[in-house]
C-alpha cells in the first residue's frame, strides 16, 4: 500500500502527471508510482519482507518539460523525523580494556577538534544510527 505527502498534484500507481500511462524510455511501466515533485511516498511492506527492491527513474512525461528533470530519492527504514531524529545516547570506553594507559589525548577526527585529556574513561554521545571518529594518543 502506498500513500503520497505532495506539495502539487496526486499521487498514482497507473497515471504519469499529463494524465498518460507511465513510461520510461518509451516502455509503459505496469507496477510504478507517479508523484509530483516535493512528495513523500511511503510504502508498507509486507510483514515477514526481508528484501525490497525497487528500481527509480523520471517518467518521459517528465523529461519532456522545458528543462528536462531532475530528482533525489531516498529509502529509509524508518519514517524521516521519527526515530531518526531521536537524542544520541553516550558510548563509553574504559582506556584500560583497549590497553591503554589513564591519561589520553582525544581528537574529533571528522571535526578536527582537540577534545582534550581523558582519565581513564572516555563517553562520546553518538547519535541513533550515527557514527563518530576519534584518535586517541596517549598523554
Amino acid at each position: 500500500m502506498a500513500s503520497c505527502r505532495r506539495r502539487w498534484g496526486q499521487v498514482s500507481t497507473t497515471k504519469a502527471r499529463g494524465g498518460g500511462a507511465i513510461s520510461v524510455g518509451g516502455s509503459p511501466v505496469p507496477f510504478g508510482i507517479a508523484a509530483q515533485a516535493e512528495s513523500v511516498v511511503e510504502y508498507q511492506v509486507p510483514v515477514g519482507t526481508t528484501r525490497f527492491r525497487a528500481r527509480i527513474a523520471l517518467d518521459d512525461a517528465a523529461l519532456k518539460q522545458q528543462g528536462g528533470g531532475s530528482v533525489r530519492f531516498l529509502v529509509f527504514t524508518a519514517p524521516p523525523g521519527g526515530n531518526l531524529d531521536r537524542a544520541g545516547l553516550p558510548v563509553p570506553i574504559t582506556f584500560g580494556n583497549l590497553g591503554l594507559p589513564a591519561d589520553i589525548r582525544v581528537r574529533d577526527v571528522w571535526t578536527r577538534e582537540d577534545l582534550g585529556t581523558m582519565h581513564d574513561t572516555f563517553a562520546p554521545i553518538v547519535n541513533w544510527h550515527g557514527a563518530r571518529l576519534f584518535r586517541l594518543t596517549p598523554s
